[in-house]
């Protein structure tokens, strides 16, 4: 089998990681209300005006582990539970076809192969469940778990990928096309 070059794998993965989610460039907002309850915003008009003088733009989406229910013993628990739930096996093995897909028909099922045996998917479980204890709160990890553990989430785990796939290389696109209109990309 030939060497299949290192981007060629490493694309997919790269793109999706600095892709950042719609909407992150706005300035995150939070606040905790009489209850202990922290909330996050992008819209500093919706916070109550009695928060406003105890609310800033907020470095990290999600709140320190200081709120009532939320610790970082409570975190890795809720991601453990989510990696139990949605298990990145399948968004691993899904992975691995769409990029067999590109490669010479003969060619394929040996690529599934080797990189299904060679994939740390410990190491992918590592950094979901510290990605997961580093952003979201329990109560934020717990809805992902119960959304992605319906029937619904489920559907949409298996067809995410396929979106990206459309989605990403128009971005990339787009943002290399402003980029060089701007004189940005020729430095």
């Amino acid at each position: 089998m030939r060497p299949i070059p290192v981007m060629l794998l490493l694309w997919p993965l790269l793109l999706a990681a600095s892709v950042p989610p719609l909407g992150a460039a706005a300035p995150l907002y939070q606040w905790v209300d009489e209850g202990g309850e922290t909330h996050i915003t992008d819209d500093p008009t919706t916070i109550p005006e009695r928060y406003r003088s105890r609310t800033g733009p907020s470095a990290a989406p999600a709140p320190p582990a200081s709120a009532p229910g939320d610790s970082l013993e409570g975190r890795r628990a809720a991601a453990e539970h989510y990696l139990a739930l949605v298990p990145m096996d399948g968004m691993i093995a899904d992975s691995i076809r769409r990029l067999a897909a590109q490669m010479p028909e003969d060619k394929r099922r040996q690529f599934e192969e080797v990189m299904t045996r060679l994939t740390r998917r410990d190491s992918i479980n590592n950094v979901t469940r510290d990605s997961l204890v580093k952003h979201f709160t329990v109560r934020e990890i717990e809805a992902l778990t119960r959304f992605y553990g319906s029937l619904e989430g489920q559907s949409i785990l298996k067809k995410f990928s396929a979106y990206m796939a459309d989605v990403a290389p128009a971005i990339q696109s787009e943002i290399l096309r402003a980029a060089r209109e701007s004189g940005q990309g020729q430095q």
